[in-house]
């Protein structure tokens, strides 16, 4: 799926696997778009097969109709927009991260080891994800040929890069809230509150 030009056999089959899964996925979204109403039968058939129909008609048949209306062009674009800025984001983040840390990596290897990631940190794992980034990372660079001590390495330096970058932003919100504070000028939450209940 995605040639890292190093023509290992192994590290082409995790490849194609990825490849795969994705594909998979997006033939899931095609489906439950284009023929929500087979889908909805079809699992409405299963669950009478097993004597559970009323567990599927309470509780996951609404959720295959609203998928139907939430994959639609115009519902996806701003979610679409916005993963599309972040993976940007991320693999200029990795990219200048490899350069500062020697360890360089092309194209395909950086958005790999985003992937790896994003799925480590999406499935239940430890509490906080403690240590589950710095385990995803270390088996991505296994697959890829590299040493597990560098992706140890690598891992650290983003993790230390972001809490940097998060840290330094905090305060800064932190140092504003305080002035505003100071010069009784309360800072305006209702801009917040108004962006939570749109998302609720």
């Amino acid at each position: 799926f995605l040639n890292t030009g190093r023509g290992d056999a192994g590290s082409f089959a995790i490849f194609s696997f990825s490849g795969m899964v994705v594909v998979g996925v997006f033939i899931v979204l095609f489906l439950l778009r284009f023929q929500n109403e087979w889908i909805d039968k079809t699992l409405l058939k299963l669950f009478h097969l097993i004597k559970k129909e009323e567990v599927y008609k309470s509780h996951m048949q609404v959720h295959i109709f609203e998928l139907k209306k939430f994959l639609s062009f115009k519902m996806l674009l701003n979610p679409l927009l916005v993963t599309i800025v972040m993976w940007a984001c991320y693999s200029l983040t990795y990219y200048y991260t490899g350069l500062a840390l020697a360890v360089p990596m092309n194209a395909a290897e950086i958005t790999f080891v985003i992937f790896f990631g994003a799925i480590s940190l999406a499935v239940p794992s430890a509490p906080s994800g403690v240590g589950v980034f710095h385990a995803s990372v270390i088996s991505a660079f296994i697959v890829l040929k590299k040493t597990s001590s560098l992706g140890l390495f690598f891992a650290t330096g983003i993790h230390l890069l972001g809490f940097v970058v998060f840290t330094v932003v905090g305060f800064l919100f932190y140092f504003y809230w305080i002035y505003k504070r100071r010069n009784g000028k309360p800072v305006n939450f209702k801009e917040f509150e108004d962006t939570e209940k749109i998302g609720n």
